[in-house]
């Protein structure tokens, strides 16, 4: 009698098939079923209970156990990556854990020898019943064949950081693409809680030409490598806004103390943002009757064995070693890195949240100029120019919100950059203001 040919979806899935093979099993219901009331988690060695079980029946393996030990590991960490700002940590199910390993295998092979992985495939797929071959193209492809409510979400964020791994280097875009707007929110909601940097697709900046409309249900996962560039960025973009506060805020016999000349004839850096607002909260102590310089005061930011002034020192090394190329540049090292810096941001930005009650207002300077103010908290207003100020971009047209970050004094000349997309421009009715200011720093101390 002929024997009967297996026409079933698991009959035909090769790649599967070889990998259930490598471990030890002839199909899936085998596999799952031997698993089935493995512990779950991890033991205080760091192995999983999925481990430890494949690790009892050695004898039936197909691969070093040291490459599952291997892959084992890599899941634990990328599992700890994932829970690192979640409340409530993940504890991946056997079934998900065993996934997790299927695409570990698959992922070291294709990133270390995929002519030695094709040929594999081929070998396996000979003794079937129906043989194919594959090519290298082939290999490019990857589908999840799991029930619905069995954790295909997490898996995917698990993939994401498993790819990373092997890839080395992130592709230029991975795209997430989901049934309506309301899912894109939720899924966006939780790859920030597994620490995947992730936006809202836009049609606009891709360059596709596509409507913005039909793409309401794409998000976009942002290399990690841009995301840490821009969260220093950010973290300098604050520095700045707090020292350029600081220095409107000096009452004019107090201006003695600040020469703009020391910070901005080469370039202000985030050291001399953190040594300008450094001396005027020093001078702020005796502000007493300002409330937004006491609380600029109350910051110590000259202290960096704690609180704000450790974080600020922290980013500020972060920032200067990015600059200089210092340090490891490999992907994981970014990510850890990412993870550290937007740490030491969110608990600088909850130490500013008093300004908050300080708000920026527009209104009308000297010689009906269109400034920037705010409400240092007493009923007065006070002016932030020209230390920030609000003009039209000439790249961009659009108006946008500026720092000093350099004065040439020869040429008469600031070049402020702006807060929102850090672009650049020259301006001589700043650099006259930063002129008349120092003239009269120079003035009092003599």
């Amino acid at each position: 009698m002929a024997k009967k040919t297996d026409f079933s979806l698991e009959g035909r899935l090769v790649l599967h098939g070889w990998i259930n093979d490598l471990l030890g099993y002839g199909s899936t219901r085998e596999v799952l079923g031997d698993l089935d009331g493995v512990d779950e988690g991890f033991d205080g060695e760091g192995r999983s209970g999925v481990l430890r079980h494949l690790d009892s029946r050695s004898d039936k393996l197909k691969l070093p156990l040291a490459d599952l030990e291997r892959y084992d590991e890599n899941v634990r960490r990328h599992l700890e990556r994932i829970n690192h700002h979640r409340p409530e940590p993940v504890t991946l199910r056997y079934f998900q854990h065993l996934a997790a390993l299927y695409t570990e295998i698959f992922l070291d092979r294709w990133s270390r020898d995929r002519d030695a992985l094709t040929a594999d495939l081929d070998a396996f797929a000979a003794g079937r019943e129906e043989p194919t071959s594959f090519a290298e193209g082939d290999l490019n492809k990857l589908a999840f064949w799991m029930a619905t409510g069995s954790g295909k979400t997490l898996l995917m964020h698990l993939n994401y950081w498993q790819f990373l791994y092997y890839a080395g280097k992130p592709p230029d875009n991975v795209l997430l693409i989901t049934p309506n707007a309301g899912l894109t929110e939720q899924h966006l909601d939780e790859m920030r809680k597994s620490g995947i940097p992730c936006e809202r697709f836009s049609a606009q900046e891709s360059g596709l030409g596509l409507p913005e409309a039909d793409v309401g249900a794409l998000t976009r996962i942002v290399d990690p490598r841009d995301l840490y560039r821009e969260q220093l960025r950010v973290a300098e973009n604050v520095l700045a806004f707090l020292a350029s506060v600081s220095l409107a805020l000096l009452k004019e016999e107090d201006r003695g103390a600040i020469d703009p000349r020391e910070y901005w004839s080469k370039g202000a850096s985030p050291g001399d943002w953190k040594k300008i607002t450094q001396i005027c909260s020093k001078i702020f102590a005796g502000y007493g009757d300002v409330p937004l310089a006491t609380a600029i005061h109350k910051l110590k930011i000259g202290t960096e064995q704690k609180g704000f002034g450790r974080d600020v020192k922290g980013l500020i090394k972060a920032k200067n070693d990015y600059k200089h190329d210092r340090g490891s540049t490999g992907l994981g090292a970014i990510m850890d890195a990412s993870d550290e810096a937007q740490g030491m941001l969110r608990r600088c930005m909850e130490a500013l949240t008093f300004l908050a009650d300080h708000p920026l207002f527009e209104g009308k300077g000297p010689g009906n100029r269109d400034d920037l103010f705010l409400d240092p908290g007493n009923g007065d207003r006070v002016s932030l120019n020209p230390f920030v100020t609000r003009t039209a971009c000439p790249d961009c047209v659009a108006d946008e919100t500026y720092l000093i970050d350099a004065w040439d004094t020869k040429k008469g000349t600031a070049r402020l950059k702006s807060f929102e997309r850090g672009h650049t421009m020259l301006n001589e009715e700043v650099a006259e203001a930063l002129q008349e200011w120092s003239d009269n720093v120079r003035s009092d101390v003599s």
